[in-house]
């Protein structure tokens, strides 16, 4: 198994799972799920316009059905930016194996990890780190 190690600041490190077919299955699942979110749902205003664009246009067509599945996209994209929650970011911290040497737990829920990405935030890691690194591993996603 290998893993990528990030340097943050004052001489942190991250060490991340490079593939999610390393990923412990539990965090396999969570990983997959939060990618779905961030994919489908979003939690920016970007995609809560996204969303009212695609609502208008499904009720324009008359197309009731698409148009209430697309409704509650909107309220979870809605609510995801109100509560700042991120799912591209819970995603990204299903990936991280070690901090400064000390394994994470092999479960993950949305506390811990929102408490394990406020502390590397803190310590230097950015939006765009995230983001570069879960396509990173998303492109890396050939079954060993």
């Amino acid at each position: 198994m290998s893993m990528r190690t990030i340097s943050l600041h004052d001489g942190h490190t991250v060490d991340l799972y490079q593939s999610m077919h390393e990923l412990p299955a539990q965090r396999h699942s969570e990983f997959q799920c939060r990618l779905v979110q961030a994919g489908g749902i979003g939690s920016t205003m970007v995609d809560v316009t996204k969303h009212f664009e695609r609502l208008a246009q499904f009720l324009a067509a008359g197309r009731t059905e698409d148009a209430t599945e697309e409704l509650a996209h909107l309220h979870y994209a809605f609510n995801y930016c109100l509560e700042q929650f991120s799912p591209a970011s819970l995603a990204f911290g299903c990936l991280v194996a070690s901090v400064d040497g000390t394994a994470t737990a092999t479960k993950v829920e949305d506390d811990g990890l929102r408490q394990l990405l406020d502390r590397l935030s803190g310590w230097g890691l950015t939006q765009g780190m995230v983001e570069d690194i879960c396509q990173d591993v998303k492109k890396n996603c050939k079954p060993s």
